[in-house]
Formats: structure tokens, sequence, C-alpha cells
């Protein structure tokens, strides 16, 4: 084995020892794979919880739209909850919230909230968006989203036919570059911008390629979209910096923090096989757990770690 293989093996290893349960705890099925914490799982909710789950928000998105939906009855009744809030209050939720001004499932969920109103305030026009395009929507708004917009057909309710059209949409736009593992996740990325994120009649508030990663890296059953979907922000950015600084020099890391150069390094150490496994998205995970573990100190830390795969040392 290559000495470039250390930081991979490092982060493969921690995935593996520490961070495999959680990452399945937070995938979702809506098919019912049973090797994930959701399984059938409402898109509505979970996309409301991926896409909004934001620094500002402290980690409370889960809570706050687990706690809405069950009150709601189901994810569509959830979105026209908040759709129902009216526009003064949009713009200050947290003094309606305050004054018990809002429906009163939308009440006692929001009171989860620990500094997350903005993020609240673009989940709430996101819905009033969605339920302006399909009116009551009893089985879900996020299914026929997709549906219109993806596969350019009309939702059918039927997730498997979704996620066959979802999955076949992506296998075309990627055909070109089905081998180059470096391209992928741009052309995967420039997939749901081109369908999802870019026409303005499409986009949802609050919504971006940085956080639509997080809704389609977790679902399991769109099998192209997860392997690919590289969230390459601060905190990756952060860590891969200290790996070119530390390790570069000497092959065994990236030659720079930019999302080519890490992943062209990731590709040049990782199998065909491993790639075909998702080990990119478990490379892309244990960076992030990792990092959330040192906390404040992660740069000294990170920085130690480093040395000591250098030097060769357990």
């Amino acid at each position: 084995m290559s000495d470039k293989r250390v930081v991979v093996d490092w982060l493969l290893d921690a995935f593996e020892s520490q961070y495999k349960n959680e990452w399945r705890k937070e995938r979702f099925s809506v098919l019912g794979d049973a090797d994930c914490g959701h399984t059938h799982a409402d898109p509505d909710f979970i996309f409301f919880w991926k896409i909004y789950d934001q620094g500002w928000f402290a980690r409370q998105s889960g809570k706050v739209f687990g706690q809405l939906c069950r009150l709601a009855g189901g994810g569509p009744k959830m979105a026209r909850s908040m759709a129902q809030i009216s526009p003064e209050h949009v713009e200050h939720l947290k003094s309606a919230c305050e004054t018990e001004s809002l429906l009163p499932e939308v009440q006692k969920a929001f009171t989860h909230v620990r500094g997350g109103w903005r993020v609240l305030g673009w989940a709430v026009k996101a819905a009033k968006q969605l339920h302006g395009l399909y009116g009551v929507e009893e089985t879900s708004y996020i299914g026929q989203w997709l549906a219109q917009f993806i596969c350019n057909t009309q939702w059918s309710g039927n997730y498997e036919d979704l996620v066959h059209c979802i999955n076949g949409k992506v296998e075309e736009a990627t055909r070109d570059v089905k081998d180059d593992w470096q391209a992928l996740p741009f052309v995967a990325k420039g997939f749901l911008e081109q369908e999802i994120l870019n026409p303005p009649m499409v986009h949802l508030t609050g919504t971006g390629p940085s956080v639509v990663s997080y809704f389609f890296r977790d679902w399991i059953d769109v099998t192209p979209l997860w392997k690919y979907m590289w969230k390459h922000d601060e905190t990756n950015r952060n860590f891969w910096g200290l790996a070119s600084q530390i390790l570069g020099p000497s092959q065994m890391g990236p030659q720079g923090n930019d999302i080519r150069a890490v992943l062209t390094f990731l590709t040049s150490c990782l199998s065909r096989k491993e790639l075909e496994g998702g080990a990119l998205a478990r490379v892309n995970t244990a960076v992030y757990r990792v990092m959330s573990d040192y906390g404040r100190g992660w740069k000294e830390q990170v920085r130690l770690q480093l040395q000591i795969l250098q030097q060769g040392e357990e």
C-alpha cells in the first residue's frame, strides 16, 4: 500500500469505527431499505429537516420538523401548516411564537428553536411556494416538486416510480463521465442546479448546492446521486488545507484544498470498487465528524494527527 493511502485509511477507519452507525441513522429510504434510520420515510419531513439544518439552527431542525410532522399528522400537512403562517409573521417568527400567534402545532414545534428563526423563515416561504404550486397535496409536496422539475412528469404518488425516474435522469446526465470519478461530483451538482436550483420558478427559498447535497446524499434509494454528492464547505476546506500543508509535499495529501485538488487526490488513492461503494461520501462524512469532534481546537488536534500519520506512528 502506497504512502498516499495514509490519510484516506485514517478517515475510512474512523468512519467504520466511529461514525458508520450515526451515518446510517441519518439516511432514509422511501422504499423500505432496512440499512438506514428512516425506512418508508416521509420525504417532505426529511427534505425540510435536511435542507434547513443550517448553522443558525444549532442542529435543532430535526427536532422542530419532526415534532411539527407528528403534530400535524404527516409531512404534507406539516408543509401546509407552515404555509398558513401570515406574511407579517414570516419576517418576525420569533416574536410571533413568543406571543403565541402561530397555529397550535407550529407553536409547539417552534419552541425547540435555538437561534434558527431566519432559517425557519426560509422554510415557511418554501412551504408557501410549494402549497401555491400544488394546492392541497395529500401525499407529498416534495414528491410532486421532484417529479415535475426533475422528471418532467406529473406526480403519480408512487415513490418507486419517482426513484426509478430520478435514477434514470441522473444516469443519463452522467453517462459521458461514468468512469470519471473526478468529474462525477461536478456533473451531479450541475444536474441538480440546472433542474431544481437555477430556474426562478423552481428554486425554493434557502436551498442551494451546499445544502441540497445533504438531502440527496442521505437518500439511499437514489443510488447514482448519494455516491457523488460532495459537500466541500468550509469544514472540508479547513481539513484538506492542513492535509495539504503537512502531507502534500510528501505526496501523502492533496496539493491544495481546492475541491478539484482534493478529488484528484482521493480518486488516485481509491480503487474503483471503493468508489462505486460510496467511498467519497464516507470520506466526506468522516472529515465533517472528525472536525466536529475536535470542536474549537480542531486545528491543533488535526495538525497533530496528520503529523503522526506523516511520521508513520500509531
